[in-house]
């Protein structure tokens, strides 16, 4: 087994002696293309090589002018090879390399690993079946034209593609081939070799072909292999190593990388800095060696050793910080955050209290650091004075909200390890937007089960909390709604048991699983499935004036010793069609039938709130009780000013129309639910209906009851 070397080159004598050195001390011959365009006298490159007795030959093949991205660079390889077989070169396999290449194994080592292979080592990625190219043009590099270079002319080669892509310009490959695209860089048998140069021989009409293409050092050989070779002898794998980062720059090795370089699995890389002298004359020495002599060199390298395992602890520290670098941090706030390497527990609500003993629970473990509000408009962390570590003073207010990823990003990295536990107010939502797609964050909704009633405070909380429902219903994160006393009551487990937060976690998502909302609202959701699934009966009065509502409350006192609540439908704006209030409804009347003992929620709506009537109807055990006035002087003491206007009402009460009863027995001709419209002076007439809707015999005596306000 014989291997040579093809080398393509426009350095200087004195940065390609290294690589010549080591490769012809070995005793194989290599075939040079310089380049043209460089003006250097290649018998200097020869003149200035010091070799042994028993090295190899150095060939110069015909010089070509290269240009990146022609024909020329695939010429330059060719001319090479056409050399070879013109000294009748007696190697198995031709490798080629550039002037920036280096060995770092022996050359006999690499003839050893290919004895027995009988495969070519290139890329030929089928281009018309896969894309290969991750930006720029890939077909049209074929099929189109090319006249013209585009670093050095790049408007007329943009304005010639469009010309020929508007004239249906599409040309085929020769001798129907099929395009295959790969890296630059291989090692080809002897056999193929002499298969595409036969073809060329053969048919100038490929040569001619090929010289108008683009990046043909991408597309020739690849191609040629490709449907010359049968798959089974085609290796991907190359044998050479380059990188590129994510800007499209290649890696370049210098001094200080000879340690990962003795650790290499290839066997050249690239690039190799011309400035890294000591490195190439290291590698350089490499080349010639027995495979013994280098196994001895890398049992005696313990300085070497030590370094690389130096420089992968410190890679891996980088690695494990990376996502909380500057240039990181300065991507968008989603990816941001899924990179913070730290669990998150975010408390939300509007009740502050809840919200404080919450966090005081969390910040009984060990593993865990609590903050309150961290975006709050008035103080950075508000609501919770934990000890833990704050990045920034509690005033920097429009510092946190604007920079709230980086602040998260901060608490981990000074964090490491711990769950970081903060609350959100009302703004939560637009912090929860980009949070909810961090898998490991868990949402927390405290919710109190001994509330003395439906006071207005908590209607609040519980409208806030269906905006957060109806918002995270598209996540990757985790979702949990808890009573504070089971929170509590976990915390003490783990305390006693020496249980990290984990454990707290873990009851979240089992506790969240038994308790399963019966759908979650989205644009194509039946959004009536969970108002069907509300158990609980509900009694809405629709009453624009306060006399009828009065009577309505002494008449519902009066029956089942129970009261009407008056701000049920407040809180939802009037422009809010999102539905989600849906979820807010179902825990009004959850409260409800805890404090209520006929397991029926009797509420007022205004004649402006008829609207949420929309999807209401199609409850069964819903009724809809319209209270008209019959008093035209009781519709006047209601009159008054109103910020948005009043003119229209007056005009009401001047014609005697009633638009809130029109508009109701628009919506209530489709319904489920009942509907019964009355005057306030008749409310009797529709006591039977009421009470029988409730499940409540007439005949009963009614039980004393607290009235709702």
């Amino acid at each position: 087994m014989k291997i040579g070397f093809v080398i393509l080159a426009h350095e200087s004598p004195d940065k390609l002696k290294p690589l010549l050195e080591g490769l012809l001390a070995s005793g194989r011959n290599v075939f040079l293309h310089h380049d043209a365009g460089t003006g250097t006298d290649t018998s200097e490159i020869q003149s200035s090589l010091d070799l042994p007795s028993e090295a190899g030959n150095l060939y110069l093949a015909d010089r070509v002018k290269v240009e990146w991205g022609e024909w020329s660079i695939v010429k330059a390889t060719l001319n090479c090879l056409r050399k070879a077989v013109e000294t009748q070169d007696d190697s198995d396999y031709y490798f080629l390399l550039s002037g920036s290449c280096m060995p770092v194994k022996p050359v006999k080592f690499l003839e050893e690993s290919l004895k027995d292979e009988g495969v070519d080592y290139i890329e030929t990625v089928n281009a018309e079946e896969n894309r290969w190219i991750t930006q720029g043009i890939q077909e049209e590099r074929w099929e189109l034209f090319h006249f013209f270079n585009w670093r050095s002319q790049q408007w007329r080669f943009d304005r010639s593609l469009k010309l020929q892509q508007k004239l249906g310009v599409k040309r085929k490959l020769p001798l129907s081939h099929v395009a295959h695209m790969g890296s630059q860089w291989w090692c080809l048998r002897r056999s193929t070799v002499e298969k595409i140069l036969g073809l060329l021989d053969k048919h100038p009409e490929v040569e001619r072909f090929y010289k108008r293409t683009w990046v043909p050092d991408e597309l020739f050989f690849q191609t040629m292999v490709g449907n010359l070779i049968p798959k089974e002898e085609i290796v991907a794998r190359p044998l050479t190593r380059y990188s590129f980062n994510s800007w499209g720059i290649p890696r370049v090795y210098y001094n200080d990388d000879y340690p990962e370089l003795l650790a290499e699995n290839r066997f050249f890389v690239r690039k190799v800095s011309h400035r890294a002298v000591e490195l190439k004359n290291k590698l350089s020495r490499l080349a010639p060696m027995s495979v013994d002599e280098y196994k001895e060199l890398l049992k005696n390298s313990d300085q070497e050793l030590e370094a690389l395992r130096s420089d992968i602890k410190k890679k891996k520290d980088l690695e494990n910080s990376s996502w909380h670098h500057l240039c990181t941090s300065m991507e968008n706030h989603y990816d941001f955050v899924k990179s913070i390497p730290a669990r998150m527990i975010v408390v939300c609500g509007l009740e502050e209290t809840r919200k404080t003993e919450a966090l005081a629970e969390f910040d009984k473990l060990d593993d865990t650091a609590v903050y309150g509000d961290l975006f709050d408009s008035e103080e950075v962390g508000k609501g919770y004075a934990g000890e833990s570590w704050m990045p920034i003073n509690r005033g920097d207010v429009t510092l946190a909200q604007h920079t709230w990823h980086k602040l998260l990003g901060d608490i981990a990295f000074h964090e490491p390890g711990k769950t970081i536990v903060f609350s959100l107010g009302k703004n939560a939502l637009h912090y929860l937007e980009v949070l909810r797609w961090k898998h490991d964050v868990n949402i927390v909704l405290v919710d109190d089960n001994k509330s003395d009633g439906l006071d207005k405070p908590l209607l609040k909380e519980f409208y806030f909390k269906s905006k957060v429902l109806h918002l995270i219903q598209h996540r990757l994160c985790e979702f949990s709604r808890v009573e504070l006393e089971n929170l509590r009551h976990w915390v003490d487990e783990a305390i006693n048991k020496e249980f990290d937060v984990t454990y707290i976690v873990e009851n979240l998502h089992r506790t969240q699983e038994l308790v399963q909302w019966p759908s979650l609202l989205s644009d194509t959701h039946d959004h009536w499935e969970l108002l069907k699934a509300i158990d609980s009966k509900l009694v809405i009065f629709v009453a624009e004036n306060r006399n009828g509502l009065d009577k309505a409350k002494e008449a519902m006192k009066s029956w089942l010793s129970s009261g009407i609540h008056t701000g049920i439908f407040d809180v939802i704006p009037k422009k809010d069609n999102t539905l989600d209030w849906h979820y807010y409804l179902a825990d009004v009347a959850y409260v409800n039938r805890e404090q209520s003992r006929h397991n029926a929620l009797f509420a007022h709506m205004s004649g402006g709130q008829v609207e949420l009537l929309e999807t209401l109807r199609w409850k069964h055990d819903l009724m809809v009780v319209y209270l008209g006035c019959d008093d035209e002087q009781g519709r006047l003491e209601d009159f008054s000013f109103e910020l948005e206007g009043s003119l229209d009402k007056a005009r009401e009460i001047i014609s005697g129309e009633d638009p809130i009863k029109k508009r109701l027995d628009e919506l209530m001709q489709e319904r489920h639910c009942s509907y019964l419209s009355v005057s306030d002076r008749s409310l009797e007439s529709i006591k039977h209906d009421v009470l029988e809707f409730v499940d409540v015999n007439p005949e009963e005596e009614p039980a004393k009851v607290g009235d709702a306000q």
